[in-house]
């Protein structure tokens, strides 16, 4: 029926079914050098697994970016509270100072203002007198 014997080239032969096809896809693989053409993946499988590996990476390193921003925004948080705290503090302090010297300075005034009068009424009797 069909002639096995007869083969078109070293590489390809013709088949019962009329197919060509490589000879490598046909035999077994014995070599440790050589792998056999039906186990090795298509170059879509390879890169699709490529990708999947990639954007696996990727989440890992987003994620673990995003963790590092919500740690640093907690710590500038807290660093802010802090320095609010100490701002309010000092603010408290200064404000008590500031009414401690206006409370000086409304005694002053008042002292220096009733020597005033001491001073006038003073003047006044000594303007009588001489009258």
């Amino acid at each position: 029926m069909f002639n096995r014997s007869a083969v078109t080239s070293s590489i390809i032969r013709y088949r019962p079914s009329r197919v060509f096809a490589p000879q490598a896809a046909f035999i077994s693989c014995h070599s440790s050098i050589h792998t056999c053409t039906i186990a090795q993946k298509s170059a879509k499988e390879v890169v699709k697994e490529n990708l999947e590996k990639l954007n696996k990476k990727i989440g890992k390193v987003a994620a673990e970016g995003i963790e590092k921003t919500q740690e640093a925004s907690h710590r500038v948080s807290e660093a802010a509270s802090h320095a609010g705290d100490k701002a309010d503090n000092a603010l408290g302090h200064a404000e008590e100072k500031a009414n401690q010297k206006s409370a000086d300075v409304n005694e002053n005034v008042e002292t220096a203002k009733d020597k005033v009068k001491d001073t006038v009424q003073d003047l006044k009797k000594k303007v009588d007198d001489s009258t």
